[in-house]
C-alpha cells in the first residue's frame, strides 16, 4: 500500500511563543478553513459606468478548526483538561510588571506539518462538552478555535505564491514514487 495512505499523519503543535509551552493536539483536525480578505476603497466618478477600486490593505490570515478531545483514561483525562486550560489561557495577557501595554496575550505558533506553519493570536474559542463521566467532570468535548495571523512585516503577493514550505506547507513528495 502506499505510504501516503496508510502512515499516521503528523500532528498539529501549537507553542505559546511567550512560555515555550507545547500543545500537540490529542487528534488532528478533520477540516480547516483559511480566510483571506483584500480590502478595497470603491471610488465613486460621476458619470463613470462603474467603481474605480483602489487597493487599500490586506486582513489577517484567519483560520477555524475543530478540535476533538476525549478521555478513557485517568491519564488522559488530565491530559484533555490541561490542554482545555492552555487553550484558554491564550485568551488572556501576560503578566509583565510596570507594563500594561507588553502585557497582551501570547503570540503562538501553529504549526501543522507539511501543511502550515503560521504566528498567530487565538481570536477565539468555544468548547462544547458532550460526555461526562460519573463525577460530572467533561470526558470529551470540541474546541473550536479562530486564529489571526499577527505579522510584524508586510508580506508581498509573490512571497504567498512562491513559499511552499516555511508558511503554507511543503508539495514537495506529492509526486508518486516510482
Amino acid at each position: 500500500m502506499n505510504e501516503y495512505v496508510t502512515k499516521d499523519p503528523p500532528k498539529l503543535l501549537f507553542v505559546n511563543l511567550v512560555s515555550g509551552d507545547e500543545l500537540p493536539v490529542q487528534f488532528n483536525p478533520t477540516q480547516l478553513r483559511e480566510a483571506i480578505e483584500a480590502n478595497y476603497s470603491r471610488v465613486v466618478v460621476p458619470g463613470q459606468s462603474h467603481a474605480q477600486m483602489q487597493f487599500i490593505n490586506t486582513d489577517n490570515f484567519k483560520i477555524d478548526l475543530e478540535l476533538f478531545f476525549r478521555a478513557v483514561t485517568k491519564q488522559e483525562l488530565e491530559l484533555i483538561h490541561r490542554a482545555r486550560r492552555q487553550i484558554l489561557s491564550w485568551a488572556y495577557p501576560r503578566m509583565v510588571a510596570n507594563d500594561i501595554v507588553g502585557g497582551g496575550a501570547p503570540k503562538l505558533l501553529l504549526y501543522w506539518p507539511s501543511m502550515l506553519s503560521v504566528e498567530c493570536v487565538l481570536a477565539s474559542a468555544s468548547f462544547t462538552h458532550e460526555r461526562f463521566n460519573n463525577q460530572a467532570r467533561s470526558v470529551q468535548f470540541t474546541c473550536a478555535v479562530q486564529l489571526e495571523e499577527m505579522r510584524n512585516v508586510r508580506l508581498h503577493f509573490d512571497e504567498v505564491a512562491e513559499d511552499n514550505v516555511l508558511r503554507f506547507g511543503s508539495d514537495l513528495g506529492l509526486e508518486e514514487e516510482g
